[in-house]
């Protein structure tokens, strides 16, 4: 989907994030792919500071430090598992899709290998938004009486031509959702400057995040004032706390990576949380996960070697033919 101002969409959701019958309104999985600009000036809405003698502003609800706590990861209450095949697109999800009737997914840039799998696995209805896109560009033909896509925008202009969160929810109310927030949807750095700390308050009463992963497609930026690097395209996975069952049994660790996250771009280094995004020391089985990476690193950049390689040989090869 084309990128759109991001404040209409933040004010979409804060209208749900504020409603009456907030429990029966809101997904039970939201999942979020932000993406910061070059120059980050503040975390989620909250300033960062330069100096780390400076003191917070006086006022500011919601320290960056604060913000981080909210995205980082907590131990699952359910076995994560992969939707959307090996490649860029597949998400991380708990697996606790039973009642789940629908996905809403706004922006779909023409590919929903994820929306299929919903489907044809789960018998999960899945309703996209996306103006920019038709059923005629999908790369998969929308599955009749469990897929839609709608040519809208994700606004509150009120047009014809756009649709907010609240519209889109209010036909399925009581049941029980899931959102795929794509990034194609708005235009990120609009929700990075725009963000309050209210908003992300509210996701935190409600949700718990169980996942996050880095993107390689982005490099990391170093911040003076947090001790930890902030990635550029973060990919995130929040649970509806009222989901987690008052015997849930969490996990012992956070498994950053975990060992079904996928390499986004394939061909190029592999990017990972570092260890201020987890709780204890890093799992046998991430170590075991990042070493896979690099051979799988290796082996592509060796074929493109060779493919290159061989190119070249066929190039020369034909241009002595027709010098002879």
């Amino acid at each position: 989907m084309a990128k759109r101002l991001a404040s209409a969409d933040l004010a979409c959701w804060e209208s749900c994030l504020t409603a009456d019958s907030i429990e029966s309104f809101l997904p039970t999985t939201v999942l979020i792919k932000p993406e910061l600009p070059c120059s980050v000036i503040n975390f989620f809405g909250c300033p960062i500071h330069s100096d780390t003698t400076e003191q917070q502003p006086r006022g500011e609800s919601l320290s960056a430090h604060a913000a981080f706590e909210i995205i980082r990861p907590k131990p699952s209450p359910y076995p994560l598992i992969r939707i959307g095949g090996d490649n860029d697109g597949a998400y991380l999800v708990p697996d606790d899709l039973s009642g789940i009737k629908h996905c809403l997914s706004p922006g779909v840039n023409n590919f929903k290998v994820f929306e299929d799998e919903l489907t044809t696995r789960y018998d999960i209805h899945c309703d996209m938004v996306d103006a920019s896109s038709d059923a005629e560009l999908l790369a998969t033909p929308l599955i009749q009486g469990k897929q839609t896509l709608s040519k809208l925008w994700l606004d509150i202009d009120g047009s014809d031509q756009s649709i907010s969160i609240a519209e889109w929810l209010r036909d399925k109310h009581g049941d029980c959702l899931l959102l795929h927030e794509a990034p194609e949807a708005f235009d990120n750095r609009e929700i990075f400057e725009n963000i309050t700390s209210p908003i992300l308050q509210k996701l935190d009463s409600l949700f718990v995040c169980v996942h996050a992963h880095q993107n390689n497609r982005l490099e990391s930026i170093s911040s003076q004032s947090l001790e930890f690097d902030l990635p550029r395209l973060l990919e995130l996975t929040f649970l509806r706390k009222d989901r987690i069952p008052p015997t849930a049994s969490f996990g012992s660790r956070v498994c950053l990576p975990h060992p079904l996250d996928i390499t986004n771009e394939v061909g190029r280094e592999p990017r990972y949380l570092d260890y201020h995004w987890m709780q204890g020391p890093q799992s046998v089985q991430s170590k075991l996960k990042k070493f896979q990476d690099q051979v799988q690193l290796y082996g592509c950049l060796y074929h493109r070697k060779q493919l290159a390689a061989t190119l070249q040989a066929r190039l020369k090869s034909a241009i002595k033919e027709r010098l002879t």
